[in-house]
Parts: C-alpha cells; sequence; structure tokens
C-alpha cells in the first residue's frame, strides 16, 4: 500500500482524465491521446487531438491554481490563474478564486476589485462572498458591506455564505 505523503510532508495530487466519445453504434468509446509533432494523422482526427490536448492544458491549470489556493500558495494561484486566456479568466469561478488568494495576501483592495467583478458576471454566485464580506469589513466599507448582505440574503438566506455575510 503506498502513501500519499513523502517524506517530506508533500502532498502528491494525480488526476487521470478519460475522454471518451460516441461511436455509431451510440457507445462511448476511449479516445487516444498522442500530444506531440506528429502531423501524420490527417485534419479531422488531428483537429481533435489538438482540442482534447487543449483542454486537459486548461483543466491542468485550473487543478494548479486550486491546489495552490488549497496550500494558501497565493502568489501561485494569482500567477497560475492569471495566466488562462481571457475567457476562462473572466468567469466567476477563477475571479474569485484569484479574489480569494488576495484576501489571503492582506491585498483587500484589489481583492475587492475582482469580487465586485464577480458580482457583476454572475450576481446570484454566492460560493466565495464570504471572503467578500470579510475583505469589505477590513476595508471598512459598511455600504458595501450591508449591500451585500442584502442582495446575497434575497438570493437565499438560508445558505452557509449568506449566514456568514450577515453575522
Amino acid at each position: 500500500m503506498s502513501s500519499n505523503l513523502d517524506v517530506l510532508g508533500w502532498w502528491r495530487m494525480e488526476m487521470w482524465v478519460s475522454i471518451q466519445e460516441l461511436n455509431e453504434q451510440g457507445e462511448y468509446s476511449d479516445v487516444e491521446m498522442h500530444p506531440g509533432k506528429d502531423l501524420s494523422t490527417g485534419g479531422v482526427f488531428q483537429l481533435r487531438q489538438m482540442i482534447y490536448y487543449g483542454l486537459l492544458s486548461v483543466l491542468r491549470d485550473l487543478g494548479k491554481g486550486y491546489l495552490a489556493l488549497c496550500l494558501y500558495n497565493s502568489r501561485e494561484v494569482v500567477s497560475v490563474l492569471s495566466s488562462l486566456l481571457s475567457h476562462h479568466y473572466n468567469t466567476g469561478w477563477v475571479l474569485s478564486h484569484i479574489a480569494t488568494a488576495h484576501y489571503e495576501l492582506a491585498e483587500y483592495l484589489q481583492a475587492e476589485r475582482l469580487f465586485s467583478e464577480v458580482r457583476r458576471i454572475e450576481p446570484y454566485r454566492v460560493e466565495g462572498m464570504e471572503i467578500c464580506s470579510t475583505t469589505l469589513w477590513h476595508l471598512q466599507k459598511v455600504i458595501a458591506l450591508s449591500t451585500l448582505s442584502k442582495d446575497l440574503t434575497d438570493i437565499d438566506k438560508n445558505c452557509p455564505e449568506v449566514l456568514h455575510c450577515t453575522w
């Protein structure tokens, strides 16, 4: 039995992804991945391989950023997630994680700016708003904190994040 904890006390995280496609018989079958410079496979198949490789690359970066956030490596979170393409970067999930990293670094103005953008993009997002409310508390922005509390209470008054914001 192998342990995921090595001698230095670091955790090792491994992720396997199985990509499947629907074949002519209506069954899912595994798609083999062969990243590399081999251009002899031809048009559609190679395009499909590039798409799968790109998807795995985005998932890898999202995973690296989330792992760094879980390990409180906030500078790495900002670095990894900020390097995503704009259509991945400008999502509530990514921006709220970068904002949380700025909060952990006590960079409250940057965190507030990003949380404001999250609220603009996804006005019904509740996840992460407890960090947003604490950020506003640190900045002593009482009116913004009250507005956040009211908006979140209107969305779901029993949600744990909302209860945190209303205390």
